[in-house]
């Protein structure tokens, strides 16, 4: 596989939760008091962003480049990360200090030494630093040290984060004993994940991968792919689930990127397309400007049509900002994040 293919139906799970997180901040800001009864997404559809970590982490370690130097891969995660991130603090009118929207913009929401949560852009702060620390590791040191480090990281991330929040993973984001921020600590267990699961997915493509699966198999690897899918979607969105440990989720969730990964089932398979690829490649700039769509629908149609919207068309005032997040999402990645990647690219020196 060339550094440059995607792995089409892993770009649809992408997708599928990136619209996850924008249905879990509907209901955990502007929907909440009005459909108390009502909700379609629980607290625990914020895990979604540790399984973008997992891919994110996969993808650093499969596509890892021992050519690039440190440097380079720094100038590549600005410009691919910071066009959208900007943009996006600069239209969503939060109200926040302009201090505060700095800390974000240069990554440095969530990552210890800061005490704001910069609402979704911690996401961003946490997986450039992550993957600056795992690029660094895995470039200058020996697999088998990288290894011992990166599973004792996933760890201590993981057990440190489950029991400071009680099993939940995702309660408000803060620092522990100073320095110890759980966003963070969930980007490195996730990206840690991630780069084994990377490793074992190499081995498998040159090991296994060729390996023919009867039809009775394949019926009952489709009928795992699509039971873990919708236990995902389900337990995150319409359940709560009573279990208090959230690693669950990530378990899950990894078997899952793991069986669209070998693709032996006919869900994997059927999901392996073009459109998935369409759809997953908008899924950064949708993450990033669902926020400000989510508040502006509120204040334009919330705030002052609420007896129509609210009472009378419960779906539709549902779909609303979700469908418009996503056009907003299309929007900025033509207008601005890969005219943005085109700019920086050019002015940092970037070679492809």
């Amino acid at each position: 596989m060339s550094n440059r293919e995607k792995i089409k139906n892993i770009e649809f799970l992408r997708f599928v939760f990136t619209i996850l997180v924008v249905a879990f901040h509907m209901f955990a800001t502007s929907y909440k008091l009005i459909y108390p009864s009502y909700a379609i997404c629980t607290q625990d559809g914020r895990l979604c962003v540790d399984f973008f970590f997992i891919i994110s982490g996969f993808f650093l370690t499969l596509k890892f480049n021992e050519t690039e130097s440190v440097l380079d891969f720094v100038k590549k995660k600005i410009a691919r990360l910071q066009p959208v991130l900007i943009f996006s603090l600069a239209v969503y009118p939060r109200g926040d200090a302009v201090y505060t929207k700095i800390f974000s913009a240069i990554f440095c929401d969530n990552i210890g030494f800061t005490m704001q949560n910069g609402g979704n852009c911690w996401f961003v702060s946490v997986l450039f630093w992550a993957m600056l620390l795992y690029f660094y590791m895995i470039k200058y040191y020996r697999p088998q040290t990288v290894n011992l480090v990166v599973a004792l990281t996933v760890i201590f991330s993981y057990s440190f984060a489950i029991h400071v929040t009680n099993g939940r993973l995702v309660n408000d984001i803060r620092n522990y004993a100073y320095i110890f921020n759980t966003g963070m600590l969930r980007g490195l267990g996730g990206i840690g994940i991630g780069y084994f699961i990377a490793n074992g997915y190499k081995y498998y493509q040159n090991k296994v991968s060729n390996k023919n699966m009867s039809i009775a198999k394949r019926i009952v690897t489709t009928i795992a792919e699509m039971y873990l899918f919708g236990w995902l979607v389900f337990n995150l969105c319409f359940h709560k689930l009573h279990f208090n440990n959230n690693i669950i989720f990530i378990v899950v969730f990894a078997f899952l990127f793991w069986m669209f990964l070998v693709r032996k089932g006919y869900f994997s398979k059927l999901l392996d397309n073009n459109f998935s690829a369409f759809l997953g490649k908008y899924s950064y700039s949708i993450f990033l400007m669902h926020m400000p769509v989510i508040h502006l629908y509120r204040l334009l149609i919330l705030n002052k049509h609420q007896d129509l919207m609210v009472n009378n068309h419960r779906v539709l005032n549902i779909c609303i900002p979700i469908v418009f997040s996503v056009i907003a999402g299309m929007l900025t990645y033509h207008l601005v994040e890969i005219p943005g990647w085109k700019f920086l690219k050019k002015k940092l020196g970037i070679v492809p």
